[in-house]
């Protein structure tokens, strides 16, 4: 699967990397991606949470605001790590001011983890 668009000029890809070689335990990434025209340009990585214990659905949202930086929420059933697109880094949280929109989920009903746009199924999972 290729990177998700996150907005026009944003775009990113989910890495998820087994940390244990028994247990259903994940690291989580997300490769970020700008673009301007027609190809994007890899911007960097950001690592995510740690998912201490099976699969999970990742929830993403948009944070946008006037004349501020991009934001993207990602949420699973353990942790919301708050991810600064334009910095690469994660924030410890949302600044005032942002509006959140739902851009879809990772979900676990398959391997590798899909992404399914909140034009297909408009909220996130319950039972994630």
């Amino acid at each position: 699967m290729g990177p998700v668009a996150i907005s026009p000029r944003w775009s990113v890809l989910l890495e998820e990397r087994g940390t244990h070689p028994f247990l259903a335990e994940y690291d989580y990434r997300l490769q970020v991606f700008h673009s301007d025209d027609r190809y994007g340009e890899y911007r960097g990585t950001v690592d995510l949470m740690t998912n201490p214990g099976g699969r999970t659905s990742l929830c993403l949202y948009s944070l946008t605001a006037a004349d501020r930086s991009p934001l993207l929420e990602v949420a699973d059933r353990m942790e919301t790590s708050i991810v600064d697109l334009q910095a690469r880094r994660r924030l410890p949280s949302a600044p005032k001011g942002y509006e959140r929109r739902f851009v879809g989920a990772f979900v676990e009903e398959a391997y590798p983890l899909r992404f399914v746009p909140a034009e297909i199924d408009p909220t996130c999972p319950p039972d994630r």
